[in-house]
């Protein structure tokens, strides 16, 4: 699986079959359609600035606050 194939690309170099923004972009398919099903409406999803749109309470499941000295910087989508 997948997981072997990233080992043996480690082990022998080369590309994954998937790479990491695929990854992204099916987590946050997961995370929207569990957004949507626990509040029991659509939810409106903006892919280019990767946010959910005019919906702050559907927004407030899709991140949160981190304590000082733990952010995460945001360096933007990847190409």
């Amino acid at each position: 699986g997948h997981k072997n194939n990233f080992y043996r690309c480690i082990r022998e170099g080369g590309l994954p079959v998937s790479d990491v923004y695929s990854h992204v972009q099916t987590m946050n398919a997961c995370h929207l359609a569990a957004i949507a099903a626990r509040l029991g409406r659509a939810i409106k999803w903006d892919p280019q600035a990767e946010k959910i749109v005019g919906d702050e309470q559907a927004a407030s499941f899709f991140g949160r606050q981190r304590r000082e000295g733990f952010d995460i910087p945001n360096v933007g989508p990847v190409a």
